[in-house]
């Protein structure tokens, strides 16, 4: 390299009036000039290494954007007809699906049945940390179309059965033991990996984010970080492995505990312990409902399609399957539940009446302890048929009496 040149003195560095050897600064002059070169040189011969496509390619062109690793790819349908329209196809793989709602609603449900879906083309692990490796038994036998006795306490019979029934439906299916100390997120993702057939999908379905845990987590004291970390690193993995990954999670009180829905925790803010549920899923679904009756399976979040949706669902017990209900059947349904409620409504509320002649409307509503606008609606239904009769009061009230 040539000499430099000092651009305040005008010599060259190395040089002096006097003939005295450089100062320091002269030195570390020439050295920043001979780094600078040569940080000029691995920058280039960075740029020509450096790929020209997919994640290691720091900036990228608009066309660049439709190169295959940052488009959706093939979707797998779900089996809920309305999920797989309104996410243009189903899951993709890089994706992760949150199942919340309250104990008991039937999460886990949904999720082995979307798994289930899934099955025939894809590679299946499962870890059932929080419900464990017998209630997974028992709920995938009935899915089978096996009889929920014969899978709680099952004979080598039931054994074999069950087994063939599994085989003949899932291309892959594995089960991975809870209580090991080595059943952590980063362990499912890479065995799987080299255990399931190659080409196939891999499904994963965990149950749940606040029991699993991801490696590390163990040392963070916070329960909340544990689970932020879970969801985070769960997400990561299914981009890294291509994997489809239905995590079940649990959801605050705040989300089911008040009888007035306008109090409650909004759908996509209600999981329990973290609000990482919110960015990390492309897809949440929440439960909410009476399995004895009707549930409803609304879409908090839908990054395939952006558009929002509720699936109202039947529960089917002996199968332990869900089964999507169409409006009319709901509203058919929500409409003989209301004739129901006053039916009965009619009867206490005449019950009252008669035992308590000149009672007010309010004083009926605190006699009875029922919903006052199902009261009122009584009252009118009652008078209608002509079995009360009702007078005006003071201050506007309606008394009312027996015929």
């Amino acid at each position: 390299m040539g000499d430099v040149v000092d651009h305040k003195t005008g010599q060259r560095a190395g040089s002096s009036d006097d003939g005295n050897p450089p100062d320091l600064l002269t030195l570390l002059r020439r050295d920043l000039a001979e780094n600078s070169a040569a940080r000029e040189l691995i920058l280039a011969e960075i740029a020509r290494m450096e790929p020209q496509t997919g994640p290691g390619r720091l900036w990228l062109e608009y066309r660049d954007l439709f190169d295959a690793a940052l488009t959706m790819g093939e979707q797998y349908p779900t089996g809920f007809a309305t999920i797989d329209k309104m996410t243009d196809g189903g899951l993709a793989r890089g994706t992760l699906t949150v199942i919340q709602g309250k104990p008991g609603v039937g999460k886990t449900l949904v999720a082995t049945q979307i798994a289930r879906a899934l099955a025939p083309r894809c590679a299946v692990a499962c870890l059932f940390a929080d419900e464990g490796l017998a209630g997974a038994r028992v709920r995938i036998g009935q899915q089978l179309g096996l009889d929920r006795r014969r899978m709680r306490r099952p004979d080598d019979l039931a054994r074999e059965e069950a087994s063939r029934a599994m085989t003949s439906h899932a291309a892959f299916w594995r089960f991975m033991q809870p209580r090991s100390t080595r059943s952590t997120i980063e362990t499912l993702a890479e065995e799987f990996d080299r255990m399931a057939p190659a080409g196939l999908p891999r499904v994963w379905l965990l149950d749940s984010a606040q029991v699993i845990k991801a490696e590390g987590s163990a040392k963070q004291g916070d329960r909340r970080l544990r689970v932020s970390d879970l969801i985070w690193r769960t997400d990561e993995l299914a981009e890294q492995f291509g994997a489809i990954a239905l995590l079940v999670s649990q959801v605050g009180r705040g989300a089911y505990a008040s009888k007035d829905k306008e109090k409650r925790t909004e759908d996509l803010a209600a999981g329990l312990e973290t609000s990482a549920i919110e960015y990390a899923a492309e897809l949440t679904l929440h439960i909410d409902g009476n399995p004895k009756k009707t549930v409803e399976i609304r879409c908090a979040k839908n990054r395939y399609t952006g558009e929002l949706f509720t699936i109202p669902c039947r529960v089917d017990f002996p199968t332990a399957t869900f089964h999507e209900l169409d409006v009319p059947t709901m509203d058919a349904e929500k409409e003989a539940d209301r004739e129901a409620e006053l039916h009965e409504a009619k009867k206490t509320v005449l019950t009252a009446v008669i035992r308590t002649p000149g009672l007010t409307s309010n004083q009926v509503v605190g006699a009875v302890l029922l919903n006052r606008g199902v009261v009122f609606a009584a009252l009118k239904s009652l008078q209608a048929t002509k079995a009360i009769v009702c007078k005006q009061g003071p201050r506007n009230s309606m008394i009312w009496s027996p015929v």
